[in-house]
């Protein structure tokens, strides 16, 4: 385990250097989105790729069957589940579930397992959901894996700076300072500058790359600012564990710049959050998180 010296500033790379526990996503997650990129691609050409791994092939077709899609027929083949939700989302779904699976076995003090992954999915959902009432919703990606990740760095922050970590924890818990400021004071980054870098070393997308790092200054994730403000605001609300309209506008009151960046406006939040509940039950039911 690794402790940061007080008067020696590690940084987010220092810190992810010669982590062998956080190994890269799913190598089919990759040849996915090589395939993705040739544009001429076949849907068996996706399908075969996710076959070849049976254990993978199972699970995701256990989630494109779930409540959160909820089609009306069952869906028996990968290839039915591309023509049906498309690729980018199967893919985005091999991301989410192999990075779960990766960081089900780091430990924390801080924060159990459980409770990180619960408010995640939060995020993600809530991204999802606004984004889908952007008008340019369909410029906006991956939004839900972006949410999903948004706070991946805390979990190698609360696991390798144990006692820094613990300090920015009680200064955000008894201080009322947001988390990512108390990390950036005691450590010297935060968990979307970390975040951001493990998704550089995982070759991951711009998108997810640029929202994560800029979560907290969406202006300056170029073309992504949309999303970025998005997941910004969606992590507010899912870090206090409400969907109520009225709490979320005390959170988050109608005349914030945050519903302006994401481009909302209060009655369509509303709107929004009246979904979000059945969403995030449908949602958690997918994934093993324990």
């Amino acid at each position: 385990m690794m402790q940061a010296d007080l008067n020696i500033r590690v940084t987010p790379r220092d810190l992810l250097a010669g982590t062998i526990e956080i190994s890269s996503p799913s190598d089919v997650y990759f040849r996915l989105t090589e395939l993705i990129d040739k544009y001429s691609s076949s849907i068996s050409d996706y399908a075969a790729i996710i076959e070849n791994d049976p254990a993978l092939t199972v699970r995701l077709l256990k989630l494109v069957n779930s409540a959160f899609f909820g089609f009306s027929g069952e869906i028996a083949t990968i290839s039915r589940a591309v023509s049906i939700i498309g690729i980018r989302e199967l893919r985005d779904l091999v991301l989410a579930t192999t990075v779960i699976d990766m960081f089900q076995g780091m430990r924390n003090d801080l924060v159990t397992m459980e409770s990180f992954w619960q408010q995640s999915i939060r995020c993600a959902v809530l991204s999802s959901i606004f984004s889908s009432y952007h008008q340019n919703k369909n410029t906006i990606e991956s939004i839900f894996v972006a949410g999903l990740l948004h706070q991946i760095g805390n979990l190698i922050i609360f696991n390798k700076l144990p006692e820094l970590a613990r300090e920015a924890f009680s200064k955000y818990k008894y201080n009322g300072i947001d988390l990512h400021i108390a990390e950036q004071e005691v450590i010297g980054f935060d968990y979307a500058n970390l975040g951001g870098e493990l998704a550089g070393m995982w070759k991951l997308p711009p998108v997810l790359r640029q929202v994560i790092t800029f979560q907290f200054e969406p202006e300056q994730a170029g073309e992504y600012h949309s999303a970025a403000a998005i997941v910004c605001v969606a992590g507010i609300i899912a870090s206090h564990d409400t969907f109520e309209p009225d709490e979320v506008m005390r959170l988050v009151p109608a005349e914030s710049t945050y519903w302006k960046r994401a481009g909302l406006r209060d009655d369509i939040v509303i709107e929004a959050l009246q979904l979000a509940e059945e969403k995030y039950k449908a949602t958690l039911a997918m994934f093993p998180i324990k």
